[in-house]
């Protein structure tokens, strides 16, 4: 049964993954690219094992996650400028 509008699963998933990364690209930007791409991997692990838990893996689910780490490093690295770098 679905939880609300149509898609807004893959706004609650980039919403989750860039809330992972924000951290990682406000406090160690240098850490970004090996933390996204293991949250990247992370995102594809939980597609990979879903059809075990009965659900099925969706290829758009994964794409959402890979724009979530986009868009929390964009934004931890805009907020590290704005509030660390004066």
């Amino acid at each position: 049964m679905p939880v609300g509008p149509q898609g807004v699963d893959k706004v609650y998933r980039m919403v989750a993954f860039a809330a992972l990364i924000f951290p990682t690209a406000l406090l160690r930007p240098k850490w970004c690219l090996r933390f996204g791409c293991l949250e990247i991997l992370y995102g594809g692990i939980i597609e990979a094992i879903q059809p075990i838990f009965g659900r099925s893996a969706d290829m758009s689910d994964f794409w959402a996650d890979g724009l979530g780490v986009a868009m929390g490093i964009f934004l931890g690295l805009a907020a590290r400028r704005i509030f660390f770098e004066r």
